[in-house]
């Protein structure tokens, strides 16, 4: 009796013991279960839906150049004493890291101005063979866009016609390959023709040193000539270095026309005999919206491009010679009087030249005041908008004429157009 209890007792803890094991068991491997399932159905509604190109690099996606984005940032950091800008890093914002700006980023606390009020370091000399590449969308075993449609030829675009593609995430890119000569910092610059129709978030990438940086620009504006992308650090090789995505977050038909690098931190796309064909008056393009005259905003902005190295030299005391002295007025009464307009050659005289314009209507060819020693003091610096940002401007920070990024200048003004 006493044997059979036992047993019974026995066999009920067993019994227990196998239930609660198998309980504890079961409950991990559902929740895995579940885990796998959700990430599978994740991953194929991403695949569905495509994905954006990312902000600094495309290394892990379809936009990615796999010859250059696979370098890290460590990489970069090692081998960044092969250029000769090693010792004069560039804090800019993250998608064009070589940008020109040698001064901390405009919201931070030492940000310096980039116009007439302070001298910067010394540039780098540029010291190296010259090198200008142009490729279009009709350029021979240069150019890849699968899927694109193109456009017909028009006296906006480059060429005889370029490619168009409606806003899509799984498109391909269009792709612009390039030989580059050797590792060094290149000036890139973009031509579109502008519509009303076109978008105005389309991404351009740039295959550098550190891998692909993006650079959003609105191609309902600044048509028609070549419009300044900003200065990057290049590996050399024959490759695709320039994609354009027709991955937009905003509506609106993704150009693709031409591209043009040129070797050089601050070097001008200006080459007469390239191809590039004249403007029209179009709305949103480079020649629309000046006050007066037979000159287009073109004009303003190619005569002001053949200034750019010229030293800075203040006048007075030094006198205003094109090309070979320019202080800021300088420079923009020199450009405006080969196109019959007269200007004082000094900053507060010349805003008072002109029709006024709000900062949301700038055009090529502008010219743009500011105010950096605060909105009480006397403007100090005037330059002529190039178009996406840009300014073409005699700096002292630079110490010479440049075409850099507008937002690094402090106190913005306000605008005329002649």
């Amino acid at each position: 009796m006493e044997e059979g209890a036992l047993l019974r007792r026995l066999t009920l803890t067993l019994l227990v013991l196998f239930l609660t094991t198998g309980v504890t068991l079961s409950v991990p491997l559902s929740a895995a279960s579940g885990v796998s399932s959700a990430s599978e159905s994740a991953s194929q509604d991403l695949i569905a839906e495509g994905s954006t190109p990312p902000e600094d690099s495309a290394t892990d996606s379809q936009y990615a150049d796999n010859s250059s984005a696979a370098a890290s940032e460590n990489a970069h950091s090692s081998s960044a004493a092969d250029s000769q800008y090693a010792d004069n890093s560039v804090p800019e914002p993250p998608r064009n890291p070589a940008e020109v700006s040698r001064s901390d980023g405009p919201d931070s606390e030492g940000f310096v101005s980039q116009g007439s009020i302070v001298e910067g370091p010394a540039l780098p000399k540029e010291d190296f063979p010259p090198y200008s590449q142009v490729v279009d969308n009709s350029s021979p075993e240069r150019f890849s866009a699968p899927g694109w449609s193109f456009g017909s030829s028009n006296s906006n675009s480059y060429g005889t016609n370029f490619r168009v593609a409606k806003p899509s995430q799984r498109a391909k890119p269009a792709r612009f390959k390039f030989e580059i000569p050797a590792r060094d910092v290149y000036s890139v610059y973009a031509w579109w023709p502008a519509y009303g129709v076109n978008n105005t978030a389309t991404r351009f990438g740039v295959s550098t040193a550190s891998g692909v940086r993006w650079t959003k620009v609105d191609q309902r504006e600044d048509g028609g000539f070549w419009v300044r992308l900003g200065a990057y650090e290049m590996e050399s090789g024959n490759r695709y270095a320039v994609q354009v995505s027709p991955a937009s977050e905003e509506g609106g038909y993704v150009m693709a026309d031409a591209l043009k690098i040129v070797r050089g931190r601050f070097e001008s796309p200006v080459d007469r005999g390239d191809g590039s064909r004249g403007s029209s008056r179009a709305k949103g393009s480079a020649s629309s919206g000046l006050a007066s005259g037979d000159f287009t905003g073109l004009d303003v902005v190619r005569l002001a491009r053949e200034h750019i190295g010229t030293p800075y030299k203040h006048s007075p005391p030094y006198t205003c010679q094109a090309q070979r002295s320019e202080d800021c007025s300088c420079h923009t009464e020199l450009v405006f009087e080969k196109l019959g307009i007269g200007l004082p050659d000094d900053p507060v005289g010349q805003w008072g030249e002109g029709q006024r314009v709000a900062q949301s209507d700038l055009r090529p060819g502008d010219l743009v005041f500011f105010k950096e020693s605060g909105p009480s003091n006397p403007i100090t610096h005037v330059g002529i908008y190039s178009g996406h940002g840009n300014l073409i401007h005699a700096s002292t920070y630079f110490g010479e004429v440049v075409e850099s990024k507008m937002e690094y200048i402090k106190g913005y003004y306000g605008a005329k157009r002649q």
